[in-house]
């Protein structure tokens, strides 16, 4: 594909602004340059190869269109930023170069190309500091600076994000933009693409730009959006919810005008759905299979949308518990008797946990033992669940197991170097393998790390299924000191947990539901 059609599919249609035309040359202008300027770097850390270099010269071009024409994607990133760690550019702008004003091109584009380095290559491990990516952000600022200076300020991106935003779909179209096109998430788009298969299809866009959090300080699509447009707090708040799309299966009840009127099967909650005008294909007692945002107090479909014949009743009761079996954290979303069912139970094991081991935290040798434990506490909490439900009913309840079924993969049982289990309260159970190298590493306070210290760090922060509250509990024992070490973070400043925190559990920091379905 041609430079320019290949610059156009990434641009909004039908909308096209005085300085757009000027870009394609710049682009490939810079594309040359970088090959040039990768010549002068001291290592080879960041020399990409020639096949690459024309995505990066795209998004550096197109993050200066941001900047040059006050589009504000990048000024939406750098409040968020203020707003969460009192820096606009954490990490990599110096304490001393923080002020109100908004930070210097050069700057900006340091921070840009240090989270971008890592979209490129995801197991690189880059100082926030280090000598070429601050070379590489004065050279392609000053490039930027000479080449854009002369360009129009008006831009058909600026126009079209300056659309209204009465309907959902018109907000939808707009994020569907942002987190496939635009510059700021084009690689973390393509990286989930191909982690979930390499295809791109709705549901998968559809996955990524409404619930999925980013290396740009653990936001989302949905916050940069929210964030970008002129809405009002209670249209932000609405919007930077749309991570919890009411995914579940619905009778169609009846079409009237634009309104299509359906059934929750799970809930059992009736919603409103507004449709296009000219939608002809949901018949009623049709079961459609999709996802619900609201907007304005209406609810619309996001992502793709599956119709089936009317369901028999038996039928319908099928699709309602396998969705429990496997997903009930989606079922929680919108299902407040079963959210809070499971709200009791986790308490009761939580507090069965904390008395069993005397803490929530729980370190074994090996995964042989932690097995083995872990069953023992099970058994003996369902032993006495079951005995209080005798005395509460004063009746002979029937038997059952007390022994439950764990699951553990093998070669966690089969583990010889140390297993940590925490219990989560908001949540339940997370398990660290290997604890005994994590261990060894915090406990030399960032010096001398061996490469698997250095691994297993990384691993604690950057694990999508260990929580926040496990780093900080770990964290009551242990200095952080090796955390900045293993991230070649020097000289780090207070908040810098905090980001890591975020950047690598950014979905933690969304509303949360037991990890846990409760069966009957």
């Amino acid at each position: 594909m041609a430079l320019s059609d290949t610059f156009q599919a990434h641009r909004p249609p039908n909308f096209t602004g005085r300085g757009d035309a000027h870009l394609p040359g710049i682009i490939k202008d810079l594309r040359r340059f970088l090959a040039e300027i990768q010549n002068e770097f001291t290592y080879d850390t960041l020399r990409l190869p020639a096949q690459e270099l024309p995505e990066l010269a795209y998004v550096l071009v197109e993050f200066g269109e941001d900047i040059h024409a006050n589009i504000g994607i990048w000024t939406a990133l750098e409040q968020y930023n203020r707003d969460l760690f009192g820096t606009p550019l954490p990490l990599t702008l110096r304490s001393e170069a923080i002020t109100n004003k908004p930070p210097e091109l050069v700057d900006r584009l340091h921070h840009l190309l240090w989270v971008i380095y890592h979209e490129i290559e995801p197991e690189l491990t880059l100082a926030p500091q280090h000598q070429d990516l601050q070379l590489l952000a004065q050279a392609v600022a000053t490039f930027l600076d000479d080449r854009l200076a002369a360009v129009p300020r008006q831009s058909g991106i600026k126009q079209f994000l300056a659309q209204p935003n009465r309907f959902g779909w018109d907000v939808k179209q707009k994020l569907v933009w942002l987190g496939y096109h635009a510059y700021l998430f084009r690689y973390p788009c393509q990286n989930y693409i191909a982690d979930n298969g390499g295809r791109v299809d709705i549901g998968i866009i559809d996955d990524f730009i409404c619930q999925e959090t980013t290396r740009w300080s653990g936001l989302g699509v949905i916050d940069i959006l929210a964030g970008l447009l002129p809405l009002s707090t209670a249209q932000r708040k609405n919007l930077r919810g749309w991570y919890e799309r009411h995914m579940a299966f619905y009778e169609m009840l009846s079409l009237k005008s634009v309104t299509l009127h359906v059934i929750n099967l799970i809930n059992n909650q009736p919603y409103k759905i507004r449709v296009d005008k000219d939608i002809n294909y949901f018949k009623p007692g049709h079961i459609i299979f999709g996802s619900l945002v609201p907007w304005e107090g209406r609810w619309y479909w996001s992502g793709e949308q599956k119709a089936y014949p009317a369901f028999p009743e038996a039928t319908k009761q099928q699709v309602v518990d396998d969705m429990l079996r496997r997903m009930p954290n989606v079922v929680y979303r919108y299902d407040v008797n079963r959210l809070n069912h499971a709200k009791e139970t986790l308490s009761r094991l939580s507090a069965n946990f904390v008395s069993y081991h005397g803490d929530n935290l729980a370190v074994y040798a090996d995964g042989s033992t932690m097995n083995a434990d872990m069953q023992r506490m099970y058994t003996l909490s369902n032993e006495a669940m079951l005995e209080a439900e005798r005395t509460k009913t004063k009746q002979k309840v029937t038997a059952i197991s007390t022994q439950p079924q764990l699951s553990h993969p093998p070669e966690l049982v089969a583990s010889q170097d140390g297993v940590a289990v925490f219990f989560n309260p908001d949540e339940g159970p997370e398990i660290f393998n290997h604890f005994d190298i994590l261990v060894s590493a915090l406990q030399k306070q960032g010096e001398g790390l061996s490469e698997d210290e250095t691994l297993a760090v990384q691993g604690l922060i950057e694990s999508d299924s260990l929580s926040p509250h496990f780093v900080r509990r770990l964290l009551q024992d242990y200095s952080d000191a090796s955390i900045a070490a293993a991230y070649l973070i020097d000289q780090p400043p207070d908040y810098y947990l905090d980001y890591l925190l975020r950047r690598y559990k950014g979905h933690f920091y969304r509303r949360r539901y037991p990890h846990l379905t409760v069966v009957g």
